[in-house]
């Protein structure tokens, strides 16, 4: 597999040949599912670090995950389009994925249900490990948006 490996576009077969994005293409479909309710464990290394765009830090799988829940129950539909993926194979042999994309977002609350679309940028750092049920885990995670902007439409 190549060093780099660039992607353009929705996920399709070919984002899918590289194991990393496969996976990764796994964790974002729970996301916009909605339902976190399974837990971190097969998508989150336990000692995994998120870096949030406000500055904030969560740190370990459980942690990340009641965050994560928190912030998405507010939501009726979420959904990423995939702009580009890129991954970078580091010298540890982790992959480094940089993903490109436009969150849409609907709340609960909005009885018009307006659609709220997000530019993100997310860095996820996935770890191979033996055992799990993909194959990787997410080690890392930096994700940079514009959350203003949704919070003043639930104003």
């Amino acid at each position: 597999m190549s060093a780099v490996f660039v992607h353009h576009g929705p996920w399709n077969e070919s984002s899918r040949a590289h194991p990393a994005l496969k996976f990764i293409e796994k964790y974002v479909a729970v996301v916009d599912s909605g339902d976190l309710s399974a837990g971190p464990e097969d998508l989150l290394a336990q000692d995994v670090v998120y870096h949030n765009g406000d500055g904030r830090d969560y740190v370990n799988a459980q942690p990340v995950w009641e965050w994560m829940k928190k912030l998405f129950t507010v939501f009726d539909r979420i959904q990423h389009t995939i702009l580009s993926a890129t991954v970078v194979t580091t010298y540890t042999g982790e992959y480094q994925i940089i993903i490109d994309s436009i969150g849409t977002f609907v709340l609960k609350s909005d009885p018009s249900h307006e659609e709220i679309k997000v530019p993100r940028l997310v860095i996820f750092t996935a770890k191979k490990v033996e055992g799990s049920k993909h194959g990787y885990l997410i080690s890392q995670g930096k994700i940079f948006w514009d959350s203003k902007v949704v919070l003043q439409k639930m104003k």
